[in-house]
């Protein structure tokens, strides 16, 4: 198992997450646990300002990787 952002999310083969394009985001070479440690307000706001990843994609995300 790969540990960075992309790869999870990539493995992760969930409806309505990013397409692979938004996914070549320096954002998604992020260390998964840098990702789960980064407090949840901070996480919200950088997927927010990636392109073409929209709040429906957000909060998929932000569900798969668990509690905060």
């Amino acid at each position: 198992m790969s540990d960075t952002f992309r790869d999870w999310i990539a493995s992760h083969r969930i409806d309505g997450l990013p397409s692979s394009r938004a996914l070549e985001h320096p954002f998604f070479d992020l260390a998964l646990s840098e990702a789960r440690a980064m407090p949840r307000r901070h996480l919200i706001r950088e997927l927010r300002l990636l392109p073409k990843i929209g709040d429906k994609s957000s909060r998929i995300i932000l569900d798969a990787l668990g509690p905060a």
